[in-house]
């Protein structure tokens, strides 16, 4: 379940202005290279190594692999300019695994679940772009490319996490409404699990714009509970609510599952991951500046302290109260697009991670150093800008972003021995800068300043 509050919808251009039905499995695209809404590759890798390709079985009754997956929407696709829920997302659309030895056996309440191991689905989506995936599992690798044709294709790979759950048994959802009540504390147990689970849903949103900023991001947990209750572009805050039984039930089974009461789930985990070019959209959306997706990429890059542009909360309750924001010590780390963030999370009692993202102060436009175009200025103005100590004696060395490099450069002259940078401005735009102060003794000091050229 998907949720969102502060985004501003408007219609966009249908590629092909597919659609498809709900209730219906995807078939395997087979030899049809312009087949859409179809499995194009399911692979199984056993935890030896041995990766072996599986036809996936699109119907629920007979001769079924040992692992198997489908791909179906949960209501009818009618395209990107179709009917958004009132939230603002058209239909998600969902995997699940199976296998033939998932079963509980002798009335257990925790099943095996999948075998272990790393699962991959290729999967066509035609013009479904999706802007988000959860999964409920262990992330190992995703992306989304659009091809020439305009259309999607989802390439994902997992792994499978234990996974407790409370669950409606028959009639009666006592069970349920007495662990909502309580905040899923410790007194709420599970009623059913399964020691290796996996599952993956895609959302996508209507407003074009913030869904292609967001194309590539993800959320990984085994959370029994997910859903974005904010994506808020104006707060520049995301907000989960993930939740989950504290205890798992009496069969489960597994060493090392938990200390407290014997059966706690732990660690619960939760990670998600932000495209640099949502951060940015962000970040321009609360300043009303241009932010680019460079600028943010440099920062994060090039700082030592993400922290300054990263904080994370968790909802702490107990039995009773209502939760409370807590902060949370939060594991950041970046690649190429994005940052991935891991919130840390021992159980799930309503954690609810919040993310909040800050625009550092040399990133907001007000802040921005400007120089003309075929001017120059020191390095140490470049230091001096970003409030960086140039003490007697210091060196001060300025380093130009690769995408940078049209916009701006670095002369360096030397004399006696002792080098001199300076900055200058080749033509208009916006030049992302490393500027280091290294003392005569100590650490070195680092900052990303943006020039404006004009």
């Amino acid at each position: 379940m998907l949720a969102s509050s502060a985004l501003v919808f408007s219609p966009v251009a249908s590629v092909q202005a597919l659609s498809f039905d709900s209730g219906k499995n995807f078939p395997v695209c087979g030899s049809d290279a312009a087949a859409e809404f179809c499995i194009e590759k399911f692979e199984f890798t056993t935890t030896g190594g041995v990766t072996r390709s599986v036809t996936p079985a699109i119907e629920s009754m007979g001769n079924l692999p040992e692992v198997n997956v489908t791909a179906s929407f949960f209501q009818n696709y009618t395209g990107p300019t179709g009917t958004p829920d009132s939230s603002g997302f058209l239909p998600a659309l969902g995997l699940n695994f199976y296998d033939t030895g998932s079963n509980a056996v002798g009335g257990a309440s925790t099943a095996e679940g999948l075998r272990d191991g790393t699962y991959r689905v290729v999967l066509r989506t035609g013009d479904y772009d999706p802007s988000l995936m959860t999964l409920t599992g262990q992330f190992n690798s995703y992306s989304v490319v659009q091809g020439a044709d305009g259309n999607f294709t989802i390439d994902i790979s997992a792994k499978p996490k234990s996974l407790a759950r409370v669950v409606q048994m028959g009639s009666d959802d006592s069970v349920v409404k007495t662990c909502e009540a309580n905040n899923w504390v410790t007194s709420c147990a599970a009623n059913q699990a399964s020691r290796l689970y996996i599952d993956a849903s895609f959302s996508m949103f209507y407003d074009s714009q913030f869904r292609s900023a967001m194309r590539g991001a993800w959320i990984s947990t085994n959370a029994s509970t997910t859903q974005i209750s904010t994506a808020d572009l104006l707060t520049g805050q995301v907000n989960v609510i993930a939740k989950g039984p504290h205890t798992v039930p009496t069969d489960f089974g597994v060493t090392g599952a938990g200390e407290e009461n014997g059966k706690q789930l732990n660690p619960a985990f939760f990670e998600e991951y932000l495209p640099f070019s949502l951060i940015s959209k962000m970040m321009s959306q609360v300043n009303s500046a241009d932010i680019t997706t460079e600028m943010v990429k440099s920062f994060f890059t090039n700082t030592t302290d993400l922290t300054s542009a990263l904080s994370g909360s968790i909802s702490v309750s107990t039995s009773g109260q209502a939760p409370v924001a807590t902060a949370q010590s939060l594991g950041i780390t970046t690649d190429a697009s994005g940052v991935r963030v891991n919130f840390n999370l021992t159980h799930f009692s309503a954690p609810n991670p919040s993310l909040k993202i800050t625009t550092p102060v040399v990133l907001i436009p007000a802040n921005i150093l400007s120089i003309k175009a075929k001017a120059t200025t020191s390095a140490a103005a470049v230091a001096t800008f970003a409030k960086l100590v140039v003490a007697p004696k210091s060196t001060v060395s300025l380093k130009v972003a690769n995408a940078s490099k049209t916009i701006c450069t670095v002369l360096s002259t030397k004399v006696k021995g002792v080098t001199t940078m300076k900055l200058k401005g080749l033509k208009k735009g916006t030049c992302n800068v490393t500027v280091i102060v290294t003392p005569k003794k100590g650490a070195a000091k680092r900052a990303v300043v943006p020039v404006s050229i004009t």
